[in-house]
């Protein structure tokens, strides 16, 4: 939301700002980069949450098999996993259907 609200404010009040560094900000077209479409396409499984924990590692010897258990656990509970999900899943679809 705040790479929102800079662009917002960059366009209205344009004189008081020098620059603006964003990041996958909404309101910027963008393509889809791959560790994203990753993290939004998840479905539960052990390797798949390896995957997208992997795509957050810096030290991957990090990545233990009881890490990666313990959360494709957490992910496997449908009520929290669709909390999560949901809104991903929607903006993924925005995000695609704008790339086509």
């Amino acid at each position: 939301m705040g790479g929102a609200v800079a662009l917002a404010m960059a366009a209205t009040r344009p004189a008081a700002i020098r620059r603006i560094v964003l990041m996958g900000s909404m309101g910027v077209a963008m393509a889809l980069p791959p560790g994203l479409d990753a993290v939004w396409g998840y479905r539960p499984g052990v390797e798949a949450m390896r995957e997208v924990i992997g795509l957050f590692a810096y030290d991957r010897s990090l990545i233990t098999d009881d890490l990666v258990r313990m959360r494709y656990e957490a992910s496997r509970n449908p009520a929290e996993f669709l909390d999560v999900v949901e809104p991903f899943l929607a903006a993924a679809s925005q995000t695609k259907a704008a790339e086509a």
